[in-house]
């Protein structure tokens, strides 16, 4: 599953995956699926391991902090125009995606998340700001 949420200050994409081998296709998989907002709470709160932390540029984040995001926020999906898999293993997903944001800016994501226990343990993830000419990742 992918979720995109969105503020003045965080940009956060939760992958959830639980099999070794197919985080990537759940993402994919579930990326155009409707999910409630509280299936999305449900499965982040199932998939995030107790010390979870997610870092980017413009923040830190713990279980507790996403959670309460979640339920403050509900569900924001971006238009996403492709996303790739560069790297998955039993213990690391690292993946990129290519979306327009409601600022009206297209950006390039990359995110790293590790796993401990089967579950989402780190996650740390880059944005950069890419021409509206892209259309794919390369």
């Amino acid at each position: 599953m992918i979720c995109y949420f969105l503020s003045d200050l965080v940009l956060l994409i939760c992958v959830i995956g639980e099999k070794m081998g197919t985080k990537y296709d759940e993402i994919i998989s579930e990326i155009k699926g409707d999910l409630s907002e509280e299936e999305i709470y449900a499965r982040a709160y199932e998939s995030l391991h107790e010390d979870f932390l997610f870092l980017q540029e413009s923040g830190l984040l713990n279980k507790d902090d996403l959670l309460q995001f979640i339920k403050k926020n509900g569900r924001n999906v971006d238009n996403v125009l492709d996303i790739k898999c560069c790297y998955e293993d039993d213990q690391h997903l690292v993946w990129k995606g290519l979306a327009d944001h409601p600022d009206g800016k297209r950006y390039i994501t990359t995110r790293m998340v590790v796993f401990r226990d089967g579950k989402r343990w780190r996650s740390i993830g880059t944005r950069e700001e890419v021409s509206k000419n892209l259309d794919k990742i390369t």
